[in-house]
């Protein structure tokens, strides 16, 4: 029987398919004094001055509320408008009692650059990763609020050949091969555009349909269905 397994920072909790976690989210303690934020990463940021907040990860406004829970510059974070890269990056900043105004359509992050350069008021602030897959928000303000990082798994836990994998970002792609090497049989799918083209271009890999995890286990079930092993 073939397996899927979702490699992601956060455990998929569904019956469709197998979770392995090969990195883990870290948010960052945030300062904030005389309404100016900062983190360990990032230089202080006048929050008064801000137009816009834009995210392009549902841990942003997770990182967010994580750090600054209950004092007046989430209060004021919160007032502004947000525009955000995905549907369920969306779902989890309204959730949170961020303002969102839009909400991009491709959930990829050049084509969202494209997509809010006209509407996006002069100060707005990109709230990232420490690293990101796309380079085409870098020309703005930022506050790195989290942080990606590998964990060290025993080999016990290595996908059985023929697996597929499903890689929710480059990030977990990467993790994945700090841990264990690439079995010639497995299949890889990449959730978008970015974590397709973070893989070994020499793997057997597909870019779901849609930018969803749903999306991804679909295509996975449909090419278990094709696969015979011998």
């Amino acid at each position: 029987m073939i397996s899927v397994v979702v490699v992601s920072p956060t455990p998929y909790k569904g019956d469709l398919a197998t979770s392995l976690v090969c990195n883990e989210i870290i948010y960052l303690p945030l300062q904030h004094a005389n309404y100016t934020l900062s983190s360990p990463l990032s230089a202080p940021i006048a929050l008064k001055p801000l137009q816009a907040l834009i995210f392009t990860s549902k841990h942003a406004p997770l990182a967010l509320e994580y750090s600054l829970e209950s004092t007046p510059a989430l209060a004021f974070l919160k007032t502004l408008p947000v525009f955000v890269l995905a549907a369920k990056s969306a779902q989890t900043a309204r959730s949170l009692g961020f303002h969102v105004v839009f909400t991009g359509k491709s959930a990829q992050a050049p084509t969202f650059a494209q997509e809010i350069q006209s509407q996006l008021p002069p100060r707005a602030l990109f709230v990232r990763a420490k690293t990101t897959a796309s380079n085409s928000l870098d020309h703005l303000s930022s506050l790195i609020v989290y942080e990606n990082r590998p964990l060290i798994l025993s080999q016990e836990y290595k996908p059985k050949p023929h697996s597929i994998l499903i890689f929710t970002a480059p990030s977990t792609y990467h993790a994945f091969l700090a841990n264990f090497s690439w079995e010639e049989s497995y299949k890889a799918i990449a959730i978008g555009a970015s974590t397709f083209k973070a893989f070994d271009p020499a793997i057997c890999a597909y870019q779901s349909p849609k930018p969803s995890l749903e999306a991804c286990i679909t295509l996975a079930k449909t090419l278990s269905s094709c696969i015979k092993i011998s």
